[in-house]
């Protein structure tokens, strides 16, 4: 696969636990393992994709709040190495003081798109983690996106929160980034249940063939496998959820490739198989 500037895939929905951390998370592990020099970053005070990845929160000099806020830190100085081949740029809860921080800045939702340039110019696939909720901070995370994946889990208020990031997206690409695109919505926590039915059929009839064919079952061990700091593919490589993750994965890379990614001035080989 060619690659010129890496793509940016946020993974976002404004509600919270529908697995944003987890596809996040589990989709770079997947990608990294496919041979893709990998980047993630957690915009989430939270800090959960950080400490799913083993990291602890508190030892981090240098995370995301600080590219946001202070332009004289070096970009690449927040870069640290997770024990599965995937970069990351942590996060932790002095993050949500960027958010206060920023309401008082011209133009400060762009301060992290600005520091994405160079390193979408060193990894050939970056992936993001949002917070949940509307606001400044899920504003930057989508200004500094390519791409758009929208995790839905097997409920009304799940599908109900894609509509409001939707239209927050199109106000965003409509202003300040119109690169931003939905690459597609994911169904996550699914099982045998007519609600899980119900929720893909409604998803499909609104939005075709953007839904991911993909799906990701319930599992246990995708619950267990951020509190050892592993990823599916570590914790539990033979279990329904690291073979969705994996087919997910395939299918991400896929859709990327219809897209034109493929064609460039400057490319980087990829071994993808």
């Amino acid at each position: 696969m060619k690659m010129n500037l890496a793509p940016v895939i946020a993974v976002a929905n404004q509600k919270g636990g529908v697995g944003k951390t987890t596809t996040a998370m589990n989709l770079a592990c997947a990608v990294a393992a496919r041979g893709l020099k990998t980047l993630a970053i957690d915009c989430d005070p939270h800090g959960n994709l950080t400490q799913g990845f083993g990291i602890p929160i508190q030892d981090l000099l240098i995370t995301v709040r600080e590219l946001i806020t202070d332009r004289s830190v070096v970009t690449e100085s927040a870069i640290v190495r997770t024990q599965c081949g995937v970069d990351l740029i942590g996060a932790n809860p002095l993050l949500a003081q960027a958010v206060r921080w920023m309401v008082s800045q011209t133009n400060a939702e762009l301060r992290l798109r600005q520091r994405m340039q160079s390193l979408r110019e060193n990894y050939q696939i970056i992936v993001m983690d949002s917070c949940p909720g509307l606001g400044a901070l899920l504003n930057s995370t989508l200004n500094a996106a390519t791409h758009l994946i929208i995790p839905v889990d097997t409920g009304f208020y799940g599908y109900m929160g894609v509509k409001e990031l939707q239209n927050e997206m199109e106000e965003i690409r409509l202003g300040t980034n119109p690169e931003l695109s939905i690459l597609g919505f994911l169904l996550t926590m699914t099982d045998r249940t007519l609600l899980t039915r119900e929720t893909l059929d409604a998803l499909v009839g609104q939005y075709g063939d953007l839904v991911f064919e993909t799906q990701i079952r319930r599992c246990v061990s995708l619950r267990e496998a951020p509190a050892l700091g592993q990823g599916i593919f570590d914790y539990a490589p033979k279990s329904v959820g690291a073979t969705d993750y994996l087919n997910f994965a395939d299918e991400v890379m896929k859709r990327l490739s219809e897209r034109g990614l493929e064609d460039s001035a400057q490319t980087n080989e990829v071994a993808y198989v």
